[in-house]
């Protein structure tokens, strides 16, 4: 399971069955998803949160691999059911994005804070361009060329995002607002991980989905 990205890239870059992203051999530590709700809190969606971050607990989270598809599943959660689904293209020819579908379902009987993250890191150091605001979405573009493409559909969602934040650090600028309301900060500094949230009020047994196409670039 841990090569289907490196497969898909044509570059190092590995999925590991604990919910990580490895480059050339190393983990990523600007390079995760991210679950809140007000019943859960917020959590890596991986059992090996990198320090200064929670995860999941191992008995959470289950996966498997299908022709390609990656499919992680977060059971005996308070607030909802979620699933998250990668999928790239099996020719390393191809270069073509991962797309990463993150679906979670209000399993309350009352309205429910939902907010589903994600977050890259410049493989070449650089720091993050822009972060601007798509209809039904938001787009970053980093240094290095990659581009990560997030967009919701559901009613009266807000997107917010994270332009430069330390991998490096504690990752106190993305992770604390993110921790304490479920939405992040806003901020752009001169940094090299991006990060980008879509939060909303979700229904009783109501889906809430956000949608990832990540282009990634940068060094071998």
């Amino acid at each position: 399971m841990s090569s289907i990205l490196s497969q898909a890239f044509g570059q190092p870059v590995a999925l590991l069955n604990s919910g990580r992203f490895q480059h050339n051999g190393l983990l990523l530590p600007g390079a995760w998803l991210a679950a809140y709700t007000p019943l859960d809190g917020a959590m890596l969606l991986t059992t090996d949160p990198p320090q200064g971050f929670l995860g999941v607990a191992p008995a959470v989270l289950t996966s498997s691999l299908d022709h390609g598809h990656i499919t992680f599943n977060f059971t005996n959660l308070s607030g909802m059911d979620l699933k998250v689904e990668l999928r790239a293209a099996p020719s390393p020819a191809a270069q073509a994005p991962v797309h990463i579908f993150a679906t979670s379902r209000n399993h309350t009987g009352n309205p429910l804070p939902i907010s589903l993250a994600f977050s890259w890191q410049d493989l070449a150091g650089k720091a993050p361009l822009a972060c601007r605001p798509e209809a039904q979405g938001m787009t970053i573009r980093l240094g290095d060329g990659s581009r990560i493409q997030a967009a919701c559909s559901y009613p009266r969602t807000r997107f917010s995002c994270c332009a430069g934040w330390d991998p490096a650090g504690t990752g106190e600028e993305v992770w604390d607002d993110y921790f304490a309301y479920g939405e992040l900060s806003g901020q752009q500094s001169a940094s090299t991980a991006s990060a980008v949230c879509a939060h909303a009020l979700v229904a009783p047994d109501d889906n809430f989905a956000l949608s990832i196409k990540l282009e990634i670039s940068g060094p071998p």
